[in-house]
């Protein structure tokens, strides 16, 4: 569970107080769900996986059952995401909104929850391999949002409230360091993108546009 959704998901639960104990759950989940793929995609095909590994993936139990976890994860993830972005929203379009359980509660939701919806369709669509996408959601959610993002907020919060404690270089080298990882990691995906043989041609120009 990335420390992005933290207070989101803290926001969403009936007792806040047990996030400790769901962090834990969550990461070990992770943990298992990693190795049960990257060790049985090796044993499978060896050490020399292709990227991304679903080109490698017959239609056996193993290869069904790599699927049925990716498909799930990025799903959680989707929705996990989704969360956070609609509240957002919410809170700018509507801040008077109740959650009630109803038919105008309902639409007044799927209103405010276009955007993020709208977004991860048209990257679904326009984006057609699974390493070009994951590479730009990987510069975006990776280390802007879980560094550089929390970082500077916890930099505004602490100065805006008057206080700027002795933790301020390591906050500071955090940033740099994320927005170092940004501009490397979407850099990759866009010449990887731009230079990739998608089979159709160039991808900005014959395949997207």
């Amino acid at each position: 569970m990335p420390n992005c959704v933290i207070v989101e998901t803290m926001a969403e639960m009936e007792k806040p107080e047990d996030i400790k104990t769901a962090v834990k759950i969550s990461f070990a989940f992770y943990v298992v769900c990693y190795l049960a793929t990257g060790i049985g995609g090796c044993l499978a095909w060896g050490g020399d996986v292709a990227i991304p590994m679903t080109n490698v993936m017959q239609a056996d139990f193993w290869g069904m059952t790599a699927n049925f976890i990716l498909v799930y994860c990025t799903m959680l993830d989707y929705v996990i995401g989704a969360v956070t972005v609609n509240r957002a929203v919410q809170r700018v379009w509507d801040p008077t909104y109740d959650y009630a359980w109803n038919v105008k509660g309902t639409l007044q939701w799927v209103y405010m929850s276009l955007p993020s919806t709208c977004l991860a369709t048209a990257m679904a669509l326009f984006i057609p391999r699974l390493e070009s996408l994951t590479g730009l959601l990987n510069s975006v959610t990776g280390s802007t949002l879980q560094l550089t993002g929390v970082t500077t907020l916890i930099v505004i919060s602490g100065v805006s409230a008057g206080k700027c404690n002795g933790h301020i270089l390591a906050v500071g080298a955090t940033i740099v360091w994320g927005l170092i990882l940004t501009i490397c990691i979407l850099a990759s995906a866009v010449y990887f993108m731009s230079n990739e043989d998608y089979g159709a041609g160039d991808f900005w120009c014959d395949v997207v546009g």
